[in-house]
């Protein structure tokens, strides 16, 4: 009988597992805005939507290190200590991150929420404050995920947020069965959401550390932890650029749009972020194997892979896209019944639309980070990034919620989407192996 391989595994189990987030999800949508209304719903998904931006603290060392884990594997050698070695570092960054921004909360929480004026300064700084620390936990916490990846373990990595997020639904189930108690559930709301998962995944990460090897220098393999944080601050200067590209919605938003108008876009981006998850795991689960068949240079074999699964991608986000069409008013009334929302259909096919994009460019984002390969990102994210700020700002004022997307999209077609494709066959097809 033939062995299932292991990308399949791990994606299957990534569906599941998010099939499980999305129903809970739903679930959690109707109760948030019971709970707390379009105003307050608003703030909640302005402060959730920057965890892009605190997810920067990790300084890129989580890809870095996976990279690593494969290119052990792929020459059969132990990598045990330098993970212990990485962990053991990484968690006094998430320390000093977490000191540093409790500092400079209060000056950020009055730019970013400024127009959300139903709040004082003083409450808007705490909400910022405890949202931030507890996505600076959960971000260094999720390096665990990128080693169970990296070791073919990729079903434990979805297995685990499936868990925190049934404790947040049940906390906010509990908190709206008693929220005449509460005179501002925001906070609590904010805290339930990201306590269960920050707390879990810090947990597996601490079982996965050496206290020793902090206190004594002379254990470190010097020369690898070198490498690892080379590498990664290589990424974690392109995630800042990515961020510029894919996270300044929310901040665009807090600045320009109405409350319902957030509201909308929030929720058809968890419908749409759902739907791209399916996708996104099975690149997440086959990062490794990519990986390590460029290294074996079977070249050939990483060529079929990239278009078989770009094929899949294409095919999977215009059928849901056309779903969502046709299911609109029933997913509203799932989501957010008695609530008057609708579902502008040209708004659901240019969010289709981007993320077909998405298909495209993240697929090849994908082959040539898993062998470390970030010189094409240098090049053009940045360029990309000013280009989604400007866009997103200059054609939000003119065609409102639409003017998010057609910003993201217009730095997506100026850039990457035929700059990474050029830049794979140059460093990867060409060479016939792996080169940087």
């Amino acid at each position: 009988m033939q062995k299932i391989p292991n990308h399949i595994i791990v994606a299957s189990s990534a569906w599941i597992s998010k099939i499980l987030l999305a129903f809970l999800q739903v679930y959690m949508v109707r109760l948030l805005l019971l709970l707390l209304g379009n105003d307050n719903y608003a703030l909640f998904a302005v402060l959730t939507g920057l965890m892009g931006w605190f997810a920067l603290s990790d300084l890129g060392l989580g890809i870095s290190l996976q990279n690593h884990i494969s290119e052990y594997k792929s020459g059969n050698k132990e990598y045990s200590e330098i993970v212990k070695n990485v962990i053991g570092i990484y968690s006094i960054l998430m320390i000093l991150a977490m000191i540093l921004f409790y500092f400079i909360s209060g000056y950020f929480s009055k730019i970013i929420l400024k127009e959300f004026s139903f709040i004082d300064e003083e409450k808007k700084r705490f909400l910022f404050l405890i949202t931030g620390e507890l996505f600076i936990v959960m971000n260094f916490s999720s390096i665990i995920y990128k080693i169970w990846y990296a070791e073919l373990k990729g079903y434990i990595a979805n297995i685990v947020p499936v868990l925190g997020y049934i404790l947040s639904v049940f906390g906010i189930y509990i908190l709206g069965k008693y929220k005449q108690n509460f005179s501002e559930p925001l906070t609590y709301c904010i805290a339930i959401f990201l306590l269960p998962n920050a707390l879990i995944t810090f947990i597996l990460m601490l079982l996965k550390l050496e206290f020793k090897k902090i206190f004594f220098y002379d254990g470190l393999d010097k020369k690898m932890i070198y490498s690892v944080f080379k590498k990664g601050f290589n990424f974690w200067f392109f995630s800042i650029m990515a961020a510029g590209v894919l996270q300044i919605d929310y901040l665009v938003m807090a600045r320009y749009l109405r409350s319902d108008e957030i509201v909308l876009y929030n929720l058809l981006s968890r419908i749409f972020i759902f739907i791209f998850f399916i996708y996104s795991s099975l690149l997440t689960a086959l990062w490794p194997e990519i990986s390590m068949e460029i290294y074996k240079s079977n070249i050939e074999k990483v060529k079929s892979q990239i278009k078989k699964y770009l094929g899949i991608g294409i095919l999977y986000i215009v059928t849901a896209t056309l779903l969502v069409v046709l299911l609109k008013d029933y997913i509203v009334n799932l989501l957010a019944p008695g609530r008057l929302i609708e579902f502008p259909v040209y708004l659901i096919i240019i969010i289709g639309f981007y993320y077909l994009i998405r298909v495209w460019t993240d697929t090849y984002t994908m082959v040539l980070q898993s062998v470390n390969i970030l010189k094409p990102f240098w090049m053009l994210v940045p360029i990309q990034a000013l280009i989604s700020l400007f866009g997103q700002i200059y054609f939000v004022r003119m065609y409102r919620l639409n003017g998010i997307l057609y910003g993201l999209i217009l730095s997506f077609l100026l850039t990457v989407s035929w700059g990474l494709p050029y830049y794979t066959r140059k460093y990867i097809f060409k060479k016939g192996s792996y080169g940087n």
